[in-house]
């Protein structure tokens, strides 16, 4: 229950606290990293780390999962961002397609590891200000059973099934075998206030990845 109190919390008013920092930007092509995700037809993904700290996030509200606490509630990364700091993981559909294969295009593997590494790593973020936010282009209901079946049920989930957010940020997607767009894997940084302040693409060590986000928050002028 406690993600749902976030949940409510962060739909009631709270004070506008914009804590940008000299930092934003600094030294941050040092820490993007590079290889395995950054394969396929990849659309926006283009200065992502020049471009985009210091940028507000959208107010899109987005359905989130699961939704029978309060059904047909939406929310927004501004809305979580007013209570935390975030980490948001965009990730492809992993879940098979109507021909049965993965939509992740052979990179489930690698999600799953991705995945795991941030449940693992989840107290070490909660105890640093932060939440972590997944977002995907698969329907809420998906969402549910997708974090069922990796045990991630304390993750808030965004569903963005028109990747409203990548048009709005200009995130990189791609198109996988059945036509549909998805997005790629990324992970955004956002501090209290609503402000973008890092992004981490390609990910070459997605097993790695909330590890290396750890060690960024906890040095931010490294």
């Amino acid at each position: 229950m406690k993600r749902f109190d976030r949940v409510r919390r962060c739909i009631a008013p709270a004070p506008n606290r914009d804590n940008r920092s000299s930092v934003y930007g600094a030294n941050i092509g040092s820490v993007v990293l590079r290889g395995d995700f950054s394969g396929g037809s990849t659309h926006g993904s283009s200065g992502l780390w020049r471009r985009l700290p210091g940028e507000r996030v959208p107010a899109l509200r987005l359905p989130f999962a699961p939704g029978e606490v309060l059904p047909g509630s939406t929310i927004s990364l501004a809305d979580l961002a007013r209570r935390r700091s975030l980490a948001v993981l965009f990730y492809a559909d992993v879940v098979p397609d109507e021909t049965g294969e993965s939509r992740a295009g052979g990179r489930q593997d690698l999600e799953d590891a991705r995945l795991a590494g941030w449940r693992e790593h989840e107290p070490e973020l909660e105890d640093l200000g932060y939440w972590i936010v997944a977002v995907s282009s698969q329907s809420s209901e998906a969402q549910v059973e997708f974090a069922m079946d990796r045990m991630l049920s304390s993750f808030m989930f965004l569903s963005d099934s028109d990747l409203r957010l990548a048009d709005e940020l200009g995130l990189p997607t791609r198109m996988v075998s059945d036509g549909a767009r998805v997005y790629e894997t990324l992970t955004m940084l956002v501090r209290q206030g609503g402000r973008i302040w890092w992004v981490f693409f390609p990910l070459e060590h997605p097993e790695r990845d909330a590890a290396l986000v750890l060690e960024r928050i906890r040095n931010p002028h490294a």
